[in-house]
């Protein structure tokens, strides 16, 4: 050996007696030039007595609470994730990747047990069994964490009117929680049962915002009165509640809590003898047309003088003209015949020659020339 050699290993001897080595176990390390026998490698910043290069193992039992003593290489803790062993968690049983699972725990996350394999959890909308999903054990086949009206939804989707499905919302997407259409029946059980309208309450259906339903502002909820000329309706207002309307009326009012419009009409009947046009009776009347029915010997009613309709009155009222009553013209209207004309004619005629007597034929005693 030549000088130069002998001195490079006097050197290395040297060295290697003054640099301080770490016992297994006692110090951490940085590396593994820094560990004396029987350690092997400096692995998890201890002094290990293997190499502890596998999956699922540990060489600082201590610190993770799972060995009395660092330096030593140990099974990994129970659920530690390892890149090499995919969706299987360290059994703690063992170092080394598992390959089946028996609970969901078994499995990364992201993952649970289908028939002792590691399977990815379902996405929202899919389909899942009712318990697949259980606070009770923390099981949960959906990626969510919840499991709602036979799919997996993106919340717990708690409440009488709201569903995850399309087909109880009413429409939307299956996994995205949401309120049930207006009108749409609320979950099993949900809102109070279907009420008579009367009471105005919730009617078993849902409002469209995730809420029970309550029957419509403006349903009748009671029977309307009439009293001292006010008429009062009663009706819902929307939220639970039966609410009156009172109405203060003219002319008095009517069991349908309606007040009396003695001109408006639906039909001739509402109008009394007078004709109904335009939802006002014709009243006064202008000409027989605007009369109706006929008078107690079955003859038509007439429109009279003072803008009454009813039976014909002869003298009694009637406006005169020449001294002879105009009563007569309303018999032409009344006997819509040839013959009426003709008798009115001869009234007139009649009237018109006693115009011309001389004051003394006029004393003498004659037939009325009223008709």
């Amino acid at each position: 050996m030549g000088t130069s050699s002998f001195g490079f290993a006097c050197f290395v001897l040297l060295v290697a007696l003054v640099m301080p080595h770490v016992a297994q176990g006692a110090t951490p390390c940085t590396s593994s030039d820094t560990c004396a026998p029987p350690a092997v490698a400096c692995v998890d910043g201890f002094c290990c007595d293997t190499l502890c290069d596998g999956d699922c193992a540990v060489c600082n039992g201590t610190d993770v609470g799972i060995y009395p003593q660092n330096g030593v290489c140990v099974p990994a803790p129970r659920g530690s994730s390892e890149a090499n062993c995919g969706p299987y968690l360290c059994s703690g049983a063992h170092t080394g990747c598992d390959t089946h699972c028996d609970f969901d725990n078994n499995c990364a996350d992201g993952f649970y047990c289908n028939n002792t394999a590691c399977v990815p959890k379902l996405a929202n909308g899919e389909s899942c069994a009712a318990g697949d999903c259980t606070t009770s054990t923390g099981r949960c086949t959906c990626a969510s964490g919840y499991c709602v009206d036979g799919v997996c939804c993106d919340s717990s989707c708690e409440g009488e009117c709201v569903a995850c499905t399309s087909a109880i919302k009413g429409g939307g997407l299956n996994g995205a929680c949401g309120d049930i259409a207006n009108r749409g029946h609320a979950r099993p059980g949900g809102c109070a049962p279907p009420m008579p309208e009367a009471d105005c309450v919730e009617t078993g259906l849902c409002d469209g915002s995730g809420h029970c339903a309550y029957y419509d502002k403006g349903v009748k909820c009671l029977e309307p009165t009439c009293a001292a000329m006010i008429a009062t309706t009663y009706a819902c207002d929307g939220k639970g509640g039966c609410q009156p309307s009172l109405t203060t009326c003219a002319e008095g009012c009517n069991d349908a809590g309606a007040c009396f419009d003695s001109h408006f009409c639906q039909t001739d009947e509402d109008c009394g003898g007078y004709r109904c046009e335009n939802n006002q009776c014709k009243n006064p009347c202008q000409s027989i047309d605007d009369c109706t029915g006929n008078d107690d010997a079955g003859l038509r009613n007439v429109c009279r003088s003072d803008g009454t309709c009813g039976a014909f009155l002869a003298n009694e009222g009637d406006a005169k003209v020449g001294g002879c009553s105009v009563s007569a013209r309303c018999r032409v209207e009344r006997s819509g015949g040839a013959i009426g004309l003709v008798a009115v004619m001869a009234a007139l005629a009649a009237c018109s020659r006693r115009r011309r007597l001389s004051p003394r034929e006029a004393s003498r005693p004659r037939s009325n020339c009223s008709t």
